[in-house]
């Protein structure tokens, strides 16, 4: 699927367009009207430079792999990027270089950008990109995809782990949320990593306010220290 492979390189480059906040913690989406509040502790990053230095850390220049890297532009709007080097504060020893990651972005509904998904509607589409997380190289599912009923939207979720065998701390584990909502014609998208599972809860409680007037957290519960979610989930 070329959106996979898209997402492949944003997930290891953590790139976006550098974006601005207000205030520590809060971030309005100007296109949609939406306004977002993450943990005041993550910092947002210069994230088209990153994406750059990214794809050149992983590929070894930018012309190697150029056309995904060409097509990440093409699909892709990254809105915000925000990340936590160390981890959040009641966090131990960090177990990656960014232990906590909070990527907001925009995906382009162009029949390019489409092609690689099996229903072409756009609601169906945004589902799609939320379950293209259990599909990234590694990953352990943690869940069948679900959504939940933001008022008159609808959020898809999923998440998976990785490196769940890893026993050395030179090969940390990590959990990773990919959720996406079609809001006002747009398909908007969270990718939300962390390598410590405080950090992920924490970091799954960034919260989305929709013109409804009323506040939503992309993720209303935790997982427990097995990894596992709610066993009643109501959706």
């Amino acid at each position: 699927m070329r959106f996979l492979k898209v997402l492949c390189l944003l997930a290891a480059c953590s790139g976006a367009v550098k974006a601005q906040t207000d205030q520590p913690g809060v971030f309005h989406e100007t296109a949609t009207g939406l306004t977002m509040r993450f943990p005041v502790e993550l910092v947002v990053r210069d994230a088209q430079k990153s994406i750059d230095e990214g794809h050149v850390a992983v590929f070894g220049s930018l012309q190697n792999q150029a056309k995904e890297h060409e097509l990440a532009s093409r699909c892709m709007k990254p809105i915000l990027l925000a990340d936590l080097p160390g981890g959040l504060p009641q966090e131990g020893p960090p177990s990656n270089a960014n232990a906590a990651t909070l990527l907001l972005f925009e995906f382009i509904a162009s029949k390019e950008c489409k092609a690689g998904f099996k229903y072409k509607d756009d609601e169906a589409v945004a589902g799609g990109i939320a379950q293209t997380t259990l599909q990234l190289p590694g990953a352990t599912p943690l869940s069948p995809p679900l959504w939940f009923d933001f008022g008159k939207q609808k959020l898809h979720a999923a998440f998976a782990a990785f490196g769940l065998q890893n026993t050395s701390p030179d090969q940390p584990h990590a959990l990773i949320a990919m959720a996406a909502m079609r809001y006002h014609g747009h398909i908007l998208g969270w990718l939300m990593s962390a390598g410590q599972l405080n950090a992920f809860n924490d970091l799954t409680k960034t919260s989305i306010e929709l013109d409804d007037g009323k506040t939503y957290a992309l993720v209303p519960f935790n997982l427990d220290n097995h990894l596992r979610l709610p066993i009643n989930i109501v959706k």
